[in-house]
């Protein structure tokens, strides 16, 4: 449980963080606590189609000079808002699935 950290195991789980990347910190956490396999389809799905998106030049041109106002109608652009959609909807089953030990440790500490 949370109580039985100390502070200097604490400190050095934190500095171990700091030297991961996201992904990897993110990767470690869906295989540490038993996710469904759907949710981190979801979630790298979602983010693999982010980075691909990002990596093509002509996407992210077009995505940078796009007005505000033809938003709405542009298909590039809707594509990043459904890529951010999934992601977010995998990142709330993933902290929010009742039957995790994570889910307890949130209701429990993260929520007040």
């Amino acid at each position: 449980m949370i109580s039985n950290f100390s502070s200097e195991s604490t400190l050095g789980h934190l500095e171990k963080c700091v030297r991961k990347t996201p992904l990897g910190i993110l990767a470690e956490a869906v295989l540490a606590i038993e996710t469904p396999v759907d949710t981190i389809q979801q979630m790298f799905d979602a983010y693999e189609g982010f980075l691909a998106l990002l990596a093509d030049t002509e996407k992210r041109r077009m995505l940078e000079e796009l007005p505000e106002e033809k938003k709405d109608d542009d298909p590039v652009y809707q594509e990043v808002r459904r890529l951010g959609k999934d992601f977010e909807g995998a990142l709330e089953d993933f902290f929010f699935e009742q039957s995790t030990d994570l889910y307890q440790l949130i209701k429990k500490y993260g929520v007040f």
